[in-house]
Formats: structure tokens, sequence, C-alpha cells
């Protein structure tokens, strides 16, 4: 191709996925200039938490409006108060917001629903990234008490698995079992195919939360605010330090996808390694061989990686987390 061809084509590009992000947008949400999406059409035409940030996070080359108001959003419906059937509690930040007929009469919880480790972990760091494009000290300022009371939730609450590392289980009887993630229940199996009992401590959320606590380290150093950025930055170096001992197996060559409620290694191969890589966490030597793997026709299609390698036990190339190939991992995969 020529390159007038070739800009032409990334120009289109650009131009389908604005479309795609306005077609996903939510009106009522907008304030000042600024909104933000449903998770996905027509299934998720509702607020997420992790989707809105992520989303935020990943356009914001085109401009601030979504991660602006997503950030809005998720301050204004931060958990208050412990209620376990929503399984909210102070800190915690917002997984889902449905309006179906299940959720209106109260049937499932999803009507305000906190069950996610995700979309907490996330929320100080989308915050940081704000700041990083447009240093508005007025704008991040006011969001800055939400982000620290969401770590001190997942610091305080969310460390149930031996490390300590990262990990929740539901309080609901509704509630989702797995809160990672890949958060469907049958997402983190073993070796032989079985579904592995919760909390688990999956690796991509433990690298979540390291790049958060260095991401909201540097903003908060800009601030002048440093004795809470150099407790950030310990911290975020000492789970680096757990994470780099307990995650890699030498034998697959390959991190574990998860440690199970006993701190035990599960050495299925799948994408949650990936998305450790553009965090920061893995050491150099570690993140060239999680990267190489990742490539093999086991765990590459040639238009994608698996969600679990095609070679395990429980694969399913039509399974929700256990075969399928999901488009929006992508996005961290190309920046690690």
């Amino acid at each position: 191709r020529s390159p007038d061809g070739l800009q032409k084509d990334a120009v289109g590009l650009l131009a389908r996925a604005q479309r795609d992000l306005h077609a996903l947008r939510l009106p009522r949400f907008d304030a000042g200039g600024a909104w933000t999406v449903a998770a996905g059409a027509p299934a998720y035409l509702a607020l997420f938490g992790r989707d809105m940030l992520t989303t935020g996070w990943q356009s914001a080359l085109l401009g601030t409006q979504i991660l602006d108001r997503s950030l809005g959003v998720m301050a204004e419906t931060q958990g208050t108060r412990r209620d376990d059937w929503r399984d909210e509690a102070p800190g915690r930040m917002l997984h889902e917001a449905r309006e179906t007929p299940e959720a209106r009469l109260n049937e499932r919880p999803t009507g305000r629903y906190y069950g996610s480790l995700t979309s907490t972990g996330l929320y100080p760091f989308a915050l940081a990234q704000l700041w990083d494009w447009t240093g508005d000290r007025a704008r991040v300022t006011p969001m800055i008490e939400p982000a620290l009371r969401a770590l001190r939730w997942l610091d305080n609450e969310a460390q149930q698995v031996p490390g300590p590392f990262y990990a929740v289980r539901t309080r609901s009887s509704k509630g989702l079992d797995n809160q990672t993630w890949k958060d469907s229940s049958e997402s983190i199996v073993d070796l032989e195919g079985s579904i592995v009992p919760q909390p688990v401590a999956t690796c991509e959320e433990q690298a979540i939360v390291y790049a958060t606590k260095q991401s909201f380290a540097g903003m908060l150093e800009d601030l002048g605010r440093l004795d809470e950025a150099r407790t950030l930055r310990r911290e975020a170096d000492e789970l680096k330090r757990r994470f780099n001992e307990h995650f890699w197996l030498e034998e697959t060559g390959f991190l574990a996808m998860a440690l199970d409620p006993k701190g035990r290694a599960i050495a299925s191969i799948g994408s949650n390694a990936l998305r450790c890589l553009a965090s920061g966490i893995l050491e150099p030597a570690i993140a060239r061989k999680v990267a190489e793997r990742a490539f093999p026709p086991d765990m590459f299609s040639g238009w994608g990686i698996r969600t679990l390698s095609s070679e395990h036990a429980a694969y399913n190339p039509h399974g929700y987390h256990v075969g399928a190939i999901w488009p929006v991992e992508h996005g961290p995969f190309a920046l690690g």
C-alpha cells in the first residue's frame, strides 16, 4: 500500500471508532460537555464501571470527555455503606447499574451492584490518566478523596489470599462468584478443567493495583502530596516483589493465571498474563517470556489472543472466558 493509502485507512479507522463510541453514549449522564458510555450493545446498555474507565482511558487520545465523565459518575455512585445484597462497602466502586425488570424488582442486585475488584482497582489509575492528559488541578482534586477511599477498601478488605494478594468473594446470595476481570464463574480453571473455588487472586488484578499505585503516586507527587506518594510507591514495590516471587512458574515459562484460596498457583495458560505486561509489574526477563508464549497457535488464532489455550482441558472457542477472543483485551496487550 502507498503511504497515502495507509493514511486514508488510518483516518477511516479513527472515524469508525468515533462513531462506535458515540453509538454507546448514555446521554442522561452528560454533564458539562463530558459524557460516558455503555459497556456494549444490545445486552450491556447500562453503566459498567470497569468498562467505562477502560474506554475512557483508551480513547483519551481522541479526547478526555469519556474519561472525565466516567470518573465523575463512578465517584457519584461510590459505595457508602455495607450492603451484602449488593456487595457494597464504603469506598468500593460500582460494577454495574442496570434498569432491567429484574433489577427494578430487586430480584437481582444489578440495579446498583459493586461485585468487582477491577472497577475499584482502576479508578485511581484512570484519575491519574486524566491528570496526565489535562494537568487540570481543579478537575482532578474533587476526585482524589474517592480514589483514596477506593485504595483503602482494596488494602483493608480485598486482600483475601495469602501473600497477601488482592482477591474477594461475594457476600450476596445472587452476587458474582468471580469478581475479577474475567467475571464469569467458569473463567478460572485448573489444569484438569475444574473451576477453582473462591476467592482467587488472579494475576491481572495484582497488576492493575500495581499500575494504579504507581500512576496515582505520580499524580500526588505533582500535586505536592509527597508523603502519600512515597507510601504508595513503597506498597507498589513490595507488591511487585511478592508478585514475581509467587506468580512466575519456571516449569511452564509463564505466569500463574491465579492463586487459589490457599495461595497455590493455578498453572493454566490464558490471556490474563498478557494484561500484566503494560502495568510494569513484571521483571524484564519474565515479561519477554510471557510475550513470546502468547503467540504459538494454541494462544494466537491469527487475529487475536484466546482467553484460554486451545490445548487446555476446559477450552471452548465459544466459551465466554474459556477460549473466545475478546477484542477489548487487546488494547492493554498492544500497550504491553
